[in-house]
């Protein structure tokens, strides 16, 4: 991993450590994985805490936005796994 993106790394983890889902469980706790590309894109692999919760859908919409104005950080993808219909949750969060 280049010193580029391991500050890179460092500035998201920061975002992550200090985010919570609507529901007050931290993010760090929803993760299932993380990479970053040569290229700056970020792509996290999220299981969020209540799969048919609209608050959870919006506070990871904002999680995303907040993500993209991190410093260094040139795209952001969220992929949803592990609940039902997380195909439209990862089709729905990405839309711009």
């Amino acid at each position: 991993m280049s010193m580029r993106q391991k500050r890179l790394q460092r500035r998201i983890l920061s975002v992550i450590r200090g985010w919570n889902d609507a529901h007050g469980i931290p993010l760090q706790n929803l993760i299932e994985g993380m990479d970053i590309s040569d290229d700056a894109k970020l792509t996290l692999h999220v299981c969020p805490s209540r799969p048919h919760c609209p608050c959870c859908l919006y506070d990871l919409q904002a999680l995303r936005e907040n993500l993209l104005n991190t410093k260094g950080v040139i795209g952001v993808r969220l992929e949803i796994i592990g609940i039902p219909d997380a195909s439209r949750w990862t089709r729905t969060l990405n839309e711009e």
